[in-house]
């Protein structure tokens, strides 16, 4: 049953996912290293990380559950007894406002949320702030299912 992870099968994605922990600081030291290196794009200016980056991470850190070092990784499970794997990429997503930020997470609560890089810019032609945030959510349905009926019982 765990032939294929003795073997050493995958290794290409071994350390692809980190965990956001207390107890060990290399996810978010790769979140914010993955951040510092998202460019801008057009005629938008990227503001940098030491103007919001700890705002963010105060309020937010908490509903992140891992930090991807690439925009695509591997999951690998048991179901079954039997070792399945699944490729996962992480999509784009655009926010107009901090606030839109803000309800975005807080929706996310109890969610496995994986982050790969967050910048903050501005859009030198209407003067207008964005986010962009890439990100996957890898949480299961049986997860789902659970969080949904928390939010009923409440």
């Amino acid at each position: 049953m765990y032939s294929r992870i003795i073997a050493g099968v995958n290794q290409a994605y071994k350390n692809s996912l980190v965990p956001i922990d207390n107890y060990c600081l290399d996810g978010l030291v790769g979140f914010v290293e993955n951040s510092r290196l998202l460019g801008g794009t057009g005629i938008s200016a990227k503001f940098d990380l030491s103007l919001w980056m700890n705002d963010f991470l105060i309020k937010h850190l908490d509903k992140i559950s891992y930090v991807t070092k690439t925009p695509s990784f591997s999951i690998q499970s048991l179901d079954d007894g039997r070792l399945t794997e699944r490729v996962v990429e992480v999509k784009s997503i655009t926010f107009n406002s901090d606030l839109e930020l803000d309800e975005f997470f807080e929706n996310q609560i109890g969610k496995k949320l994986v982050v790969y890089t967050i910048g903050k810019f501005i859009d030198l032609r209407y003067m207008k702030i964005s986010y962009e945030l890439r990100y996957a959510d890898i949480t299961l349905k049986e997860e789902e299912r659970e969080i949904k009926l928390n939010k009923i019982l409440q």
